[in-house]
């Protein structure tokens, strides 16, 4: 494979070797020929490059020889490093013990362990027992995160804590806060008792309070809203811009009544604590202020819908829609940890690290010239906390850290049919433990079948008893209503007040093209008996872009606001939003911010501030998903596993009030998940057949109209898009009237209510 002429360099190879490497580092068994030498730096180059093995050698070679032609010393040394550390892994002794691997990395662990702590570990690990490398390495590395979490065990903290909420819980506390406050407490117990990077997951059944209403998805709000938000955190790291995210919520918010540049509030945040230099309102100094910290806490992952066979209550005015399902909330927990975690591979913690995957979880380099898992360009080992134990799991090989197909085919999608909760236990024990780990259960409904299906996968199990009787800290208000984090877009927007004008109940179908905020100001307050939308989703499409998700939020909140005042006392409002991953850009700007955002959290949050009843979710089951975020890579071990998104939310939104909307046994739901596809807009060669991004079909508003309506009712649709509302209520004998931002949207909304036959007239406001 080799280039003839590299046997030129040989020479230059070794005096390089020697020039940057340590005699005491040498590990091999035996001396070298250089004959040797070069048929092992063919062998490593040849595994190396799997594609165009002979040009990307040739590559390698040429490139070798252009440094050394250059007097490129840095670049030499990373080649010949590479090709040094390839000979040391595949020719150090074979055998290691962790005494051995203690004694080469005796200077560092001085600088990095307390001497309580550096002595532990010289004790665990004064044994000559040699073991195979790899084992070695994986002991030893485990001996040392463990003194870590000051622990010689991981029984004194949980791998995966599992909540379950049910109706018998929530009544043994004497209102509905005081419940709330008992979960939000067990949120903040259970981030202190569970390893970093491991998993809550809470298991929400049908919950009904005193007025015949589901919290079922309230539940799944509060629950995901806080548990997300709940550490204020002064956060110095460089990736944190206070001043950036400062300014994007003020130019939102106050747009030309405020004078702060990037400058000035630089200047601010990094040298002074000063705000009376600022000549700005107190709004203005409240957003300042906030942006000192960030907000921290688990990271939301999904929820799932457990389908079940039995039926469940619902909420009271909802006694003709079926209902089935549970939920299943999944948090992880990944909190910053800048302290040195030794090399997978080689176990040295000659390591560097400035790097985050993700938000909470920082990424080393290996910087130990003898670790064979170098680069060719002679970059280390790359590696973080969380892939370690990743990692470690995938070569174990035993069946108590396999995940059958079964399991997998079972749990693909978010929405998942169980007849009961034992596939449930074992679903979580297999994704969320390793062989080994504590899991720790609090109020489970079944405690001994978890514990037996967990004891046969070699977990530990134990259960937590938290008294409800004692007194909790009011967590609901002082988050919720009176929280920093939620101030910054439950607040009103000053936007002056438009014309009220009176609708034209002759018009069957009418659209007023402006900003929905202002549009919805000409009606007349309680003058629409129904309403049905699918809101932009937060930088989802190119005409949805927000600076931020407060901005986004704040812009929702206010359009959500007015059309709580126009809607009449007892209509609904059917709000169809779907959970989304990208980046909320409240910390940073950068690929480690993307993740799962609970839009539909917030939405519910959002509804209920404005003055709205949740009374239930209309899950849109979209069938099998087209993206691949979920897959696995073939790796069948916990922690690589995340079922397929699969799913959007319809909430059913009431503004108090009797219920407008006529219902009996002949219109009974029998399900609140319905399957339907998304409408198929991408033809032929990429080009988008519909003339929209995001239509949603005729199912979504039919199901508002059949349900929640009357003939003749009025039907409004604040983003209309495509039309879709307005053909929905028009074919029902509904007056339909939509409000539409662009104008290239409001004519393709005319345009699909004509192939209907239907006359549709525009109105600018």
């Amino acid at each position: 494979g080799f280039d003839h002429d590299l046997k030129s360099l040989l020479d230059s190879i070794v005096n390089y070797n020697l020039k940057y490497s340590k005699k005491s580092d040498t590990l091999f068994k035996e001396k070298f020929t250089k004959t040797k030498f070069l048929k092992i730096c063919e062998d490593i180059v040849n595994k190396q490059f799997i594609i165009d093995k002979k040009e990307a050698v040739k590559k390698f070679i040429y490139n070798l020889k252009e440094s050394i032609h250059t007097n490129n010393d840095k670049r030499t040394k990373d080649y010949i490093t590479f090709l040094y550390s390839r000979v040391v892994g595949l020719n150090e002794l074979s055998e290691f013990s962790l005494l051995d691997l203690f004694n080469l990395n005796k200077e560092d662990l001085t600088k990095e362990l307390s001497k309580k702590d550096f002595n532990l570990l010289k004790r665990q690990c004064n044994k000559e027992d040699r073991f195979d490398k790899r084992k070695a390495v994986n002991i030893y590395n485990q001996l040392y995160l463990n003194i870590m979490d000051n622990n010689t065990t991981k029984e004194s903290k949980s791998s995966l804590i599992y909540i379950y909420l049910n109706q018998e819980l929530f009544d043994r506390f004497m209102n509905e806060k005081s419940f709330f406050n008992y979960v939000l407490e067990l949120i903040i117990k259970s981030y202190d008792q569970i390893v970093n990077h491991r998993t809550l997951s809470i298991h929400v059944s049908n919950i009904l309070n005193n007025k015949g209403i589901n919290l079922k998805w309230k539940l799944y709000s509060l629950i995901s809203i806080f548990a997300e938000k709940f550490i204020p955190y002064k956060e110095e790291r460089r990736y944190y811009h206070p001043a950036k995210v400062c300014l994007d919520i003020l130019d939102f918010k106050f747009k030309d009544s405020h004078s702060l540049t990037l400058e000035k509030l630089n200047d601010y945040y990094k040298n002074s604590d000063d705000t009376k230099k600022f000549d700005v309102s107190n709004d203005v100094l409240e957003v300042i202020n906030f942006c000192k910290n960030i907000y921290i806490g688990f990271s939301f992952l999904d929820c799932i819908v457990l389908n079940k066979s039995q039926d469940f209550d619902n909420s009271t005015e909802l006694d003709f829609i079926e209902n089935n399902n549970e939920l299943l909330l999944i948090f992880t927990k990944n909190e910053i940890d800048d302290r040195k975690i030794p090399c997978p591979v080689c176990g040295s913690i000659k390591i560097s690290g400035n790097s985050f995957p993700e938000i909470g979880i920082k990424s080393w380099e290996c910087k130990n010239p003898l670790c064979h898992s170098r680069s060719k360009t002679n970059r280390g080992k790359r590696y973080s906390r969380k892939t370690i134990y990743m990692q470690s799991s995938n070569n174990d090989f035993s069946s108590q850290n396999i995940i059958s197909k079964d399991i997998l085919k079972l749990w693909r999608r978010d929405i998942v049919n169980i007849s009961n909760d034992d596939d449930l236990y074992r679903m979580l024990i297999k994704y969320y433990t390793y062989s080994n780990d504590t899991i720790y259960l609090i109020n489970a409904h079944k405690k001994i079948v978890f514990k037996i299906i967990a004891e046969n996968e070699k977990r530990f199990v134990k259960t937590l008893k938290l008294k409800t009787e004692l007194k909790i800290k009011n967590h609901y208000d002082h988050f919720y209503k009176k929280g920093e984090f939620i101030k910054q877009f439950i607040s009103l927007k000053d936007h002056g007040k438009s014309k009220t004008r009176k609708i034209d109940e002759n018009n069957r179908s009418i659209i007023y093209k402006g900003d929905a905020l202002k549009v919805l100001d000409i009606f007349v307050k309680n003058s629409i008996e129904n309403m049905v939308t699918s809101p932009p989703y937060y930088n989802a499409r190119e005409y949805s872009q927000w600076k931020n998700l407060y901005s986004y939020l704040f812009d929702m909140f206010n359009i959500v606001k007015k059309s709580y005042e126009v809607l009449m006392p007892g209509g609904v409002f059917l709000y169809n939003i779907g959970d989304i991953f990208d980046n909320d850009r409240l910390i940073v700007h950068s690929n480690m911010g993307d993740r799962r955002i609970p839009l539909g959290a917030y939405t519910i949050l959002m509804f209920e501030e404005a003055g709205f009843e949740l009374l239930d979710n209309i899950i849109w089951d979209k069938g099998e998903t087209q993206s691949n975020r979920h897959m696995n890579d073939g790796n069948f071990t916990p922690y690589y596993q995340r079922p397929a998104n699969c799913y959007e939310h319809m909430f059913i939104f009431k503004k108090k009030g009797k219920k407008l909307y006529k219902n009996n046994l002949l219109n009974k739901m029998h399900s609140n998940i319905h399957r339907f596809s998304p409408v198929i807009k991408i033809g032929k060669k990429g080009v988008n057949r519909y003339g929209h991004t995001a239509p949603f079909p005729l199912d979504v508003p039919n199901i508002s109209i059949d349900y929640f309506t009357n003939e003749g009712d009025t039907v409004l649709d604040p983003f209309l898009g495509s039309g879709t509302a307005i053909i929905s209520a028009i074919l029902k004998d509904r007056i339909g009237i939509g409000i539409e931002l662009s104008s290239e949207y409001a004519e393709l909304s005319k345009q699909k209510l004509n192939e209907y036959g239907l006359k549709l007239d525009i109105y600018t406001s």
